[in-house]
């Protein structure tokens, strides 16, 4: 039974991404960032400045059918 439900939402799944228009992210027009709450007492903030995206909107319904996003990230170690 598991594998015939999972069988049906992949189909339903790529049936919809056949109706769905496709889109980039771009990345001069958008940002990511981060807020991290700090001992409780204040908040740190932080941005991705190199990243790309990708998403699908099915335009009859007006919904997301998928969101792909990639971050490159940058550790930095003060001392």
């Amino acid at each position: 039974m598991k594998v015939l439900t999972s069988l049906v939402i992949i189909g339903i799944v790529g049936i919809s991404s056949l109706m769905a228009s496709n889109y980039k992210i771009d990345s001069s027009h958008t940002n990511v960032g981060f807020k991290v709450k700090h001992m409780m007492i204040s908040n740190v903030n932080g941005k991705f400045t190199d990243f790309r995206g990708f998403y699908s909107l099915d335009e009859k319904t007006n919904q997301f059918t998928s969101l792909t996003g990639e971050l490159k990230i940058k550790i930095e170690m003060l001392i």
